[in-house]
């Protein structure tokens, strides 16, 4: 009995000190789903949040699971809402090679047109860092400084696409050249 005592003693000691409970994405400021404890959300749901999460692959695929197809129905719902952000879809496969990186990030794009996101608000930025992922963010800039500033801040970034007017555009880190017409 001493035992038990002691073995849930030093386990609610534990949860004391442990860390909070991770926060999911919130990307349109939701209240969370009734019977949800309300201390699990990542805001108050009072102002909009840009979208910014991280969706993960398997290796060597570009294959959009189920979670990932919801995530960018989320980001593009939040989009509609918010005309005046463009989003950047940074694709990564390190050790793979750019290829495999622009194949995420095309498929996470494509979804996102498919969901209603014009061409012109969302960047594809090809990086040979991180993990098997695709990084999503969003800010209140032209696809053009968002693609500017991802290969200036961001490391790892090689190459950023994007249309404007229908006119396809290219950005790469290693000439700092916009390149039109790609």
């Amino acid at each position: 009995m001493k035992r038990i005592i002691v073995a849930v003693a030093l386990a609610l000691a534990a949860t004391a000190f442990a860390d909070p409970a991770p926060r999911g994405p919130d990307f349109a400021a939701q209240l969370p789903y009734v019977g949800v404890d309300r201390s699990l959300a990542v805001s108050d749901a009072t102002a909009p949040i840009a979208p910014s999460d991280t969706l993960t692959f398997a290796p060597g695929s570009a294959q959009l699971d189920a979670d990932s197809v919801a995530l960018v129905g989320t980001a593009a719902h939040w989009l509609r809402a918010h005309p005046h952000y463009a989003i950047a879809v940074e694709g990564h496969a390190p050790g793979q090679g750019e290829r495999l990186a622009g194949d995420r990030a095309r498929a996470v794009r494509d979804r996102l047109t498919a969901s209603g996101v014009a061409t012109d608000r969302i960047v594809v930025l090809i990086s040979n860092t991180r993990d098997d992922d695709v990084v999503l963010f969003a800010d209140r800039v032209p696809a053009n400084r968002l693609a500017s500033d991802a290969i200036r801040y961001r490391p790892g970034v090689r190459d950023a696409r994007w249309t404007e007017v229908g006119s396809a555009l290219e950005l790469r880190a290693r000439d700092h050249a916009v390149i039109a017409g790609r």
